[in-house]
């Protein structure tokens, strides 16, 4: 099963991730700004990271950066 982290603060959005990926093919976990999302990073490990850039706490970018870092 493939592990997908998906960081939006936006709820329309993140409503559009849940209707759009779902079956037994994914495990999602959500993050609703940048420092959740490298916390649930750092924790569980996803085989695939959707980031949106402008979050509170941490941008995108930033969360990329310390990922890259470590």
């Amino acid at each position: 099963m493939t592990k997908i982290l998906i960081a939006e603060d936006d709820r329309d959005t993140l409503e559009l991730y849940r209707k759009g990926l779902t079956g037994d093919l994914f495990e999602m976990r959500f993050a609703a700004n940048g420092k959740e999302a490298l916390d649930l990073y750092q924790e569980w490990q996803p085989d695939i990271i959707v980031l949106d850039i402008v979050m509170p706490v941490m941008t995108g970018y930033s969360v990329l950066k310390e990922i890259r870092e470590t």
